[in-house]
């Protein structure tokens, strides 16, 4: 918005004072152009020139701009008297003036004009090239930047995962082998109970198990020696 769109109504106006001043003169003053027609056509050129103007001016300029900007202001008043006589001629219909307008007074007032023009109109290329080149450092410093976190966070979540399935496999692992002791009738192997979450359950449960059948063992033992103690 700040260069191409200006590019384009710079382009506009620097066409507007060639075309609809500078040649409109000439083909009035040859006769391909009616003075009404031509007066029409240059008070359009100027409304156009002024929203345009207005326009560039509300954009985001830089200080060569400025500068630019700065002593083509009083070209372009001069050009804007010229171009008052310019239509008081062709309401008139003098001939004469035209003729005399044409050869002193057309292109002294509007070629200096047309100059400052082309100095912004090539100015907008160098500056859209800078911010072209700077947007594409900008993108490389975001794609590394959006690389490097992705690969922070890749390697943080692998990280997660890791400890996320070493804190459940192990801890069930424990709890199998327990569960595997006690099947086989080893009740002597402690049941370490030292988390508190699902499996922290699961392990005292074993450990509660482990501790009931104990009982019921000794139980069972000592139910054995009363019997033989009575039979003897």
């Amino acid at each position: 918005l700040d260069r191409v769109v200006p590019l384009r109504d710079l382009k506009a106006i620097a066409d507007a004072y060639a075309v609809s001043i500078v040649d409109l003169s000439h083909k009035t003053r040859n006769g391909n152009v009616r003075w009404d027609e031509a007066a029409a056509s240059v008070a359009s050129a100027r409304k156009d020139i002024d929203r345009l103007w207005r326009a560039y001016l509300a954009t985001e300029l830089v200080a060569e701009e400025e500068r630019i900007i700065a002593g083509l202001k009083p070209l372009m008043a001069e050009a804007d008297r010229r171009t008052d006589e310019l239509e008081r001629i062709l309401a008139a219909r003098d001939q004469a003036a035209l003729d005399r307008f044409t050869i002193e007074a057309l292109y002294p007032a509007i070629d200096p004009v047309s100059e400052g023009f082309s100095r912004l109109v090539e100015l907008q290329t160098v500056v859209a090239r800078e911010v072209y080149e700077e947007a594409e450092q900008e993108y490389r410093r975001s794609r590394m930047i959006y690389v490097s976190a992705v690969a922070v966070l890749l390697l943080l979540s692998g990280a997660f995962s890791w400890r996320l399935i070493v804190g459940i496999t192990l801890p069930l692992a424990r709890a199998t082998r327990h569960c595997a002791a006690i099947a086989e009738g080893d009740l002597g192997t402690e049941v370490v109970v030292d988390r508190n979450d699902e499996i922290g359950e699961l392990l005292a449960s074993l450990a509660a198990m482990q501790v009931q059948l104990k009982g019921i063992v000794t139980e069972v033992r000592e139910g054995s020696v009363a019997i033989d103690h009575g039979a003897g």
